[in-house]
């Protein structure tokens, strides 16, 4: 975490690293294409996960997290037509 040497997020074994690296890619999608603001994209997320928005940080999902989150980006792509 910015400012401390303890880090953001939770330990990940090689499958949870994937499949948060595939999370980032799928939400940096968005932002990148201009298609919604960075924090946005966090707002949406939080609402779909009906969770804070606080919480809405790729480094503490679990593998079910991060499945449901690359659906959602999925699902967006597609409504968006991007």
């Amino acid at each position: 975490h910015k400012g401390t040497q303890h880090p953001l997020g939770t330990p990940a074994n090689e499958e949870l690293r994937a499949l948060r690296a595939a999370v980032h890619a799928a939400l940096d999608f968005s932002w990148k294409k201009q298609v919604m603001t960075r924090s946005g994209v966090y707002l949406w997320l939080s609402e779909e996960l009906d969770i804070p928005f606080s919480d809405a940080h790729v480094g503490v999902f679990n593998e079910q997290t991060c499945r449901r989150v690359i659906e959602l980006c999925r699902e967006k792509k597609r409504q968006s037509n991007c």
